[in-house]
């Protein structure tokens, strides 16, 4: 099973996908006109899915990610451990849907700060 860590918070995925890697530089031409790019950061960007779950853990899990919106957090995926794979992070809530009459699911997006 995946699982993820916002704030040391466990959320348990069915999946999980970095989707993005925003380089973030200018370009330039240098004499000879040959394009030159320099890159000052790099951000990247996941889209988690969680486990179907029960209606009261769902809404838990949604109150705290409300909670901390606009605000950086700690992210980590478990299978990468957070020594080598923690980052700076922005959440925020996407979707919020209904699988069974009482499975419910959370999509959630999380852009490196």
């Amino acid at each position: 099973m995946i699982t993820a860590r916002i704030d040391g918070v466990p959320v348990p995925l069915v999946f999980s996908q970095q989707e993005t890697v925003q380089l973030i530089g200018e370009e330039a031409r240098t004499g000879t006109g040959a394009l030159r790019r320099n890159v000052f950061a790099i951000k990247r960007v996941w889209r988690l899915q969680t486990r179907p779950m029960p209606k009261a853990d769902k809404d838990a899990l949604a109150a705290h990610l409300h909670g901390i919106l606009f605000t950086a957090v700690d992210f980590w995926l478990d299978e990468f451990g957070p020594e080598t794979n923690t980052v700076r992070a922005y959440v925020e809530l996407e979707e919020e849907r209904t699988v069974e009459t009482d499975r419910h699911s959370l999509s959630i997006v999380v852009e490196e700060e």
